[in-house]
């Protein structure tokens, strides 16, 4: 059965195996609005030099049992052949876009009503298809790498990197397809993205959630640190080499769609296309011509695609204050937050805050913004209202994941008398306190033990590989209590990079967290325990108090800590006589709470009476 459409001199046809029309009755009253979005998104395209190739657009449906992946070393989708996409029977066909209207009050308030929402469940079904068959994929591929291709040194990142970025211009996800993913670990992995998805509010798209689960797995990060994507040789284990890809050229797209915008994005590929169409370019020539539209993104591409290291972000000073208010007596706030990345490779972050109250938040995010290594800068930005949860964003770094920035606290009645300031603006790097130690969940210094006795013994969980592992612990991000200890990753603990805690349900002492470190001095010191947000453990009812043991030598002390009714951020445990040397301090799982959470510890000589 073939229907055809022609939208914007391009005919679109629909061949269907006869019995497979209900969905084109379910969509009737969205038509009009699918032909106005495919419009749209032709001529903004087109505006920007990068219009269609072909004069026909065909979709043809397939048996199911036809083989959609290709042959090489990346098994990648054969369902896009220049101008048509092969749809899987069982895929749209026959999927049931009748079920999710039936009942249509529950859409009467939606701008745009039923055909909105059915023209948005189209989109999101397609988005959301990891067998292959992304449409918006497969449409960006006729496009530009159905037209040119990259050749020689670094040609799998530049290729992989131009496919995410055209599928992000037309439907603002990247895509992620892979015959390799398809083990017996992708059931765990989409689980795990189902519960991602879930605690985040089901807001955005649950191919997002996928993309951000597989790229966040331990092995994945063992497969990028230290790895040139222009130097690596796939063939030798394929899915890492995927992983890698995903992680740094997907990433270099989406850096590249957020700073050109779509428009941009699509300024750019038609520039690639149109000047090397017929043709293959380098690598050198790709950041040539990126360079030509941001010589930051140029830079950018080149370190993701040829460097080894990654950037590490901290904030390293905060400030928020009023200053006067606005011509129309409205009042402004200046916020002002120092970035450092003291390792030696740049990068690339961002910054995300929320004006505005809970019923109508206004989420700001911040351009791209590229740092040089070793080295710091000032975000500077003049506010209509005071932001709420501010938290760095990074592309790709050490930190892995965003974290939080806690906002000072300060007298929304006092103001400033100070220039506002906008803008980006280098600043002095500065190190770690020398006064103080920190020890962190990932440091050497931090291990877990068994029972009691038991020297050094790093829990393992049953059946787990090393590859699984995160730190030595088993990744448990998602789950209400862990069984054993696991690694978590909760933007809003403490980090040099890194934002990780060390979680176990309640147990009866016999596992215990353990932090080792060197006192250079005997004398009085300050003992405190960093505590993430509560809110990051949603489904952790109580934490009740938690036992401590501090060992210097062959003596223990025994402490307690409040931990129900302490603040996120360091909490002061107690002072302690120390003596110079190693001291351990031991967090067993036998608190009154339902779980023990071991973050970082911070030892700093306590103040003196002089001092005080």
């Amino acid at each position: 059965v073939r229907k055809e459409l022609k939208i914007e001199g391009v005919d679109f046809e629909l061949l269907l195996h006869p019995g497979h029309e209900s969905n084109l009755e379910a969509l009737g009253e969205a038509r009009e609005n699918i032909e106005h979005r495919v419009a749209e998104r032709l001529r903004e395209l087109r505006e920007a030099g990068l219009d269609y190739p072909y004069s026909t657009m065909s979709l043809v449906e397939v048996p199911n049992i036809l083989r959609g992946f290709g042959g090489g070393w990346r098994l990648p989708s054969v369902l896009d052949p220049p101008g048509m996409i092969l749809l899987r029977e069982l895929g749209f066909p026959t999927a049931r876009f009748d079920a999710p209207f039936r009942k249509r009050e529950k859409f009467k308030d939606l701008e745009g009503g039923v055909a909105a929402a059915k023209t948005r469940r189209l989109e999101e079904f397609f988005i959301n298809d990891f067998s292959g068959g992304n449409l918006f994929s497969g449409v960006g591929r006729s496009m530009l790498l159905a037209q040119t291709g990259c050749r020689g040194e670094g040609r799998a990142a530049v290729e992989w990197s131009l496919d995410s970025l055209q599928t992000l211009m037309l439907s603002g996800v990247r895509s992620y397809f892979s015959a390799h993913l398809f083990t017996p670990k992708m059931n765990a992995a989409i689980g795990g993205a189902i519960q991602h998805f879930v605690l985040a509010g089901r807001k955005g798209h649950f191919a997002q959630s996928v993309i951000q689960v597989f790229n966040s797995r331990p092995a994945v990060w063992a497969a990028v640190l230290n790895q040139s994507l222009s130097r690596m040789k796939p063939w030798e284990d394929p899915q890492r080499s995927i992983d890698a890809l995903s992680l740094k050229a997907g990433t270099l797209a989406q850096i590249i769609f957020d700073t050109l915008g779509p428009e941009g994005s699509a300024a750019f590929a038609a520039h690639l296309r149109n000047r090397f169409e017929g043709e293959s370019f380098s690598l050198d020539q790709f950041i040539e011509l990126l360079a030509e539209e941001d010589e930051k993104l140029g830079l950018a591409a080149a370190n993701l695609i040829r460097g080894r290291g990654l950037p590490g972000f901290r904030a390293q000073r905060m400030e928020l204050f009023r200053i006067a208010d606005d011509s129309q007596g409205l009042p402004r706030y200046q916020l002002k937050v120092e970035i450092a990345n003291p390792e030696e490779t740049p990068g690339v972050f961002r910054l995300r805050y929320v004006l505005g109250d809970a019923e109508s938040p206004e989420i700001v995010d911040s351009k791209p913004i590229p740092i040089s290594g070793q080295a710091a800068l000032r975000y500077s930005r003049v506010l209509s209202g005071v932001p709420r949860n501010l938290r760095l964003e990074p592309y790709v770094s050490l930190n892995r994941r965003p974290f939080e920035i806690p906002l000072p606290e300060f007298d929304k009645t006092r103001v400033e008398d100070v220039e506002a300031s906008d803008g980006i603006n280098p600043v002095a790097l500065k190190g770690e306190d020398p006064r103080t130690i920190i020890v962190d969940d990932l440091d050497e210094g931090f291990s877990v033990e068994g029972e009691a006795g038991a020297s050094g013994f790093r829990l393992r969980a049953k059946k787990t590989k090393n590859e699984d592992l995160d730190g030595g612990l088993p990744p448990d991000d998602f789950g209400p209590m862990p069984s054993q200890w696991s690694r978590a990753m909760k933007s809003s603990a403490w980090g040099r990079y890194r934002h990780t805690v060390a979680w176990v349900r309640k147990g009866k002492g016999l596992r215990k967290a353990v932090f080792k470190a060197e006192i250079p001095e005997a004398g009085q010191w300050q003992l405190e325990i960093h505590l993430p947000s509560k809110s990051d453990f949603r489904l952790t009812p109580k934490w009740g108090k938690w036992n401590i043991d501090v060992v210097t030598g062959s003596t223990t002390g025994n402490l307690s800590f409040d931990a129900e009714n302490s603040d996120r951020g360091w909490n002061l445990v107690d002072v302690l006589k120390l003596e110079e040397g190693e001291v351990r301090v031991e967090i067993p799982d036998s608190g009154s709470g339902m779980v023990v959470i071991a973050d970082a510890l911070r030892f700093s000589p306590a103040a003196t009476e002089g001092e005080k």
